[in-house]
């Protein structure tokens, strides 16, 4: 190997050296890149080619020839398969292990066993003029795709090293000619790895950029539904109100979700949430933003002329169910709004607006309402109720009324039904007709219901009346739901030292139904104690024969709008009758409340009704005054 062979050998490897360490650089910066150090993998393995020839005195000809051919070989390979993670196809790198063994054998045998430069260079020089077309073909596709990134440059830079490589085995041994076929792979590779080197800091750059983008997105989308988010929401109020454009607020609750994520599971919830997005998008009008708010909210911004007509297209969309894997599944919706700039002057006071406008359409069981309509004494009134109630029975505003019980043959008072009161101080008295819904709604009805049946137990405790005789107490579905219901309840009792048979529960047919499995096991675990049970407003629900039955139930309690036109109404009095020949068959107890005159009564006793409440005996009183009722009555009847 002659001077200039050799002077040529160390250029390159002083070269590719360089390169291959420019790689390494750009490859540790884009560390999300892999295919940027495949590609430094490649031209060391170059530069290494070119070592293992410069120690060829010293390692001997046969040795040198195999390894630098060998690492020629593999990084041919290592720039095609950098290629193939560029484009997306994922060969796997076992590959690279099986081109070092299949070149390493093929030289070992054109080297060692059956020496031949033509038979050990030109296989070897067509595999690496293959990989080098192979990866033009590659950087040729992404070039069509992605044009003036650098594809273009390291297309014809590999193409022309691989037409290289078919004239490397012919102009080799000639002298004269292989110092210069060096130069020309010197500028191929130096053309190639400069390309390879702007493509690695171009695809680095877009990583960087998509991050970028994709980090804006999350920051300002909600990521299930894709939809804006309540920071951009906000943002976008702010925006408008500064140009003073007018604008309506929608607050959009999907009620019944939370039912369906603990029946179906939050998979088929989380689905329920995208197609209801997708449903609200495809009705919205223009200049209409939609965004998710919260867990089940949504929250619409829109510049049309009627909020009514917006409200109606909304409540349209939810007419027909959605259908999940066969599931008809129908949502209810609730909605508040409120507009700009009438009803706001800035985001935050316009959110809040409509948040309250929702909240109470939530408590009054309607499908929307406007700030507007929030804004009328009567709202805001239930409003101040629900603020109130939590704190009411601390102030000493709530307290128990207690309405008498009376058996029907021997018209002696039996018992009491504890009916709970509020006293405003500036209300007044509220009705329970108003207050009970604003306390189921607002959870205010699980301590309020703690709070009569500690009342109730205290007032047993102290006072006078037989140990027959047996207060009842109503209890709300939403108390039923609580699992510790049956433990807070024996606890109370226990503290009260009360025995538990002169306490009864009524509940509504609705609370059995809800879940009569659990209602049953709840029943029985507190009967165990002694506390007996009623079914109250019975006729009003859905019964059915076999749970009534099922049920450890004592006592069916009409309701009273059969009671109230009896003596008038022939279907009434049927529908009475019918009940009290039910409730008979099944073994129970049957009392009438709302008994209001002497002929709803005498028709009761005809009818063989047991027991009775109402008016006509006595309107619900305080305990003391029911203590001294019942003592007056004791003493006329003895």
């Amino acid at each position: 190997m002659g001077f200039s062979i050799q002077t040529a050998i160390q250029g390159a490897f002083v070269v590719s050296m360089v390169l291959s360490l420019g790689l390494w650089q750009a490859s540790l910066k884009a560390s999300r890149i892999s295919f940027v150090r495949y590609w430094a993998s490649g031209i060391a393995m170059v530069s290494l080619r070119y070592l293992v020839w410069m120690l060829e005195p010293i390692i001997g000809v046969p040795l040198s020839q195999l390894l630098g051919e060998l690492a020629h070989s593999l990084a041919m390979y290592l720039i095609f398969f950098g290629a193939t993670r560029l484009i997306g196809f994922r060969l796997s790198r076992y590959t690279i292990v099986l081109v070092v063994l299949i070149s390493s054998s093929w030289l070992y045998f054109t080297t060692y066993i059956r020496p031949d430069f033509l038979w050990r260079s030109t296989p070897v020089y067509l595999f690496a003029a293959a990989s080098l077309f192979f990866s033009a073909r590659l950087f040729w596709l992404l070039m069509k795709k992605h044009p003036g990134t650098g594809y273009g440059f390291a297309c014809s830079a590999a193409i022309l090293w691989g037409i290289h490589k078919l004239n490397y085995p012919i102009l080799r041994p000639i002298p004269e000619v292989a110092p210069f076929g060096f130069m020309a792979a010197i500028a191929f590779m130096t053309y190639l790895s400069i390309t390879l080197l702007i493509i690695g800091q171009n695809r680095r750059r877009s990583l960087l950029d998509r991050l970028a983008r994709a980090a804006a997105f999350n920051a300002n989308h909600d990521l299930l539904t894709e939809l804006p988010n309540r920071r951009f929401m906000m943002t976008s109020m702010a925006r408008r109100t500064y140009s003073q454009t007018e604008f309506h607020l929608i607050l959009v609750d999907l009620k019944n979700l939370g039912q369906l994520n603990d029946s179906w599971g939050r998979e088929v919830a989380d689905r329920v949430l995208i197609n209801a997005a997708r449903r609200l998008e495809q009705i919205l009008p223009e200049k209409t933003l939609l965004s998710r708010v919260g867990g089940k909210q949504f929250a619409i911004i829109s510049e049309a002329s009627s909020l009514d007509h917006l409200l109606q297209l909304v409540l349209q969309a939810w007419k027909t169910p959605l259908v999940l894997e066969g599931h008809r599944i129908n949502l209810e919706l609730r909605m508040g709004a409120c507009t700009f700039p009438e009803e706001g002057s800035d985001a935050d006071e316009l959110y809040r607006h409509a948040s309250l406008a929702l909240a109470d359409a939530k408590n009054a069981g309607i499908e929307h309402r406007t700030f507007g309509e929030l804004r009328s004494t009567e709202v805001l009134r239930r409003l101040e109720l629900k603020r109130d109630l939590f704190e009411a029975h601390e102030r000493g505003e709530i307290y128990c009324a207690y309405q008498p019980q009376y058996d029907l043959r021997s018209m002696r008072m039996i018992g009491a039904e504890a009916l709970v009161r509020w006293k405003h101080p500036r209300f007044g008295e509220i009705s329970p007709a108003i207050f009970i819904p604003i306390a189921e709604a607002s959870g205010a009805i699980i301590k309020l219901g703690e709070f009569v049946l500690n009342t109730v137990l205290q007032d047993l405790k102290k006072s006078a009346l037989p140990e027959n005789f047996r207060v009842s107490v109503n209890l709300s579905p939403l108390q039923f739901t609580q699992e510790n219901l049956v433990g807070t309840l024996l606890s109370l009792i226990e503290k009260s030292t009360v025995p538990a048979r002169r306490l009864e529960l009524e509940i509504t047919e609705s609370t059995i139904f809800h879940d009569v499995d659990f209602v049953d096991k709840m029943l029985r675990e507190m009967g165990q104690a002694g506390i007996e049970f009623a079914i109250d407003d019975f006729g009003t629900g859905y019964s059915s024969l076999s749970i009534l039955k099922a049920l450890p139930v004592h006592r069916l309690k009409i309701d009273r709008s059969f009671i109230r036109d009896m003596d008038r109404s022939f279907q009434d009095r049927s529908i009475v009758e019918m009940m009290v020949y039910l409730a008979h068959t099944l073994q129970l107890t049957i009392i009438a409340e709302g008994v209001e005159n002497e002929a709803q009564k005498k028709l009761l006793q005809d009818m063989g009704c047991d027991q009775m409440q109402g008016f006509l005996m006595s309107k619900p009183i305080p305990f003391s005054e029911l203590e001294g009722l019942w003592s007056t009555e004791s003493a006329n009847a003895g």
